[in-house]
């Protein structure tokens, strides 16, 4: 009796499992064919509905990715929108909790390559002056003119590298959990660039 109660209990389990896939597969096509479609009202009362703009299809590509393919610039413009809202809440909250060191180390490196390019930007400056001046210009200052030129360049060398290895910190950890469908995802990378670049200008 217990086995037979057993067995039941697990094509009941198997069936509601199966009846849910399929739900879930028929939600995310009604998504696509409305993005193909056009139907900008559909598509928002999918993504309202509760169907996730962050879905892929069975090739692999997002809502967003399906509507550029499909010259759905309204549809494009929404999804880009609701997009950008969860990887920026996303960004945020990785940034303020997970990453505060590497933007706090960020914001270093950024004002350095500020100020040897206040520095650089004064030395052009004096060599310019020498145009309208009756006087020879030194070695000495070409030579400094030099030297701030090569650390100007080397803050903002490792400014970029820096920037580059949070964004894609962030965006493997977006990976993990399933936010995006590739680490090289374009908008992914945009938007979590915007969020840092942002941060960066940020007057405290």
């Amino acid at each position: 009796m217990k086995t037979k109660l057993g067995k039941l209990l697990f094509f009941l389990f198997a069936g509601v499992t199966l009846l849910s896939l399929l739900s879930c597969t028929s939600d995310d096509d009604k998504l696509f064919d409305a993005i193909k479609n056009g139907d900008i009202e559909e598509v928002k009362s999918l993504i309202e509905g509760g169907i996730s703009v962050l879905s892929t299809n069975s090739r692999g590509l997002t809502a967003l990715e399906v509507a550029r393919l499909n010259n759905q610039t309204e549809v494009a413009d929404y999804l880009y929108g609701e997009t950008k809202k969860i990887l920026d809440r996303e960004t945020e909250l990785l940034l303020k909790i997970k990453y505060p060191e590497d933007l706090s180390d960020l914001k270093k490196l950024d004002k350095q390559r500020s100020d040897y390019f206040i520095k650089l930007t004064d030395y052009n400056k004096t060599l310019l002056d020498y145009l309208s001046i009756d006087k020879r210009l030194s070695e000495e200052i070409l030579l400094d003119h030099e030297k701030i030129f090569k650390i100007h360049q080397r803050a903002f060398r490792d400014l970029i590298n820096a920037k580059v290895d949070l964004i894609e910190n962030i965006l493997g950890d977006f990976l993990d959990k399933d936010f995006v469908s590739s680490v090289d995802s374009r908008d992914a990378r945009q938007i979590v660039n915007e969020n840092i670049l942002e941060k960066l200008t940020k007057t405290e």
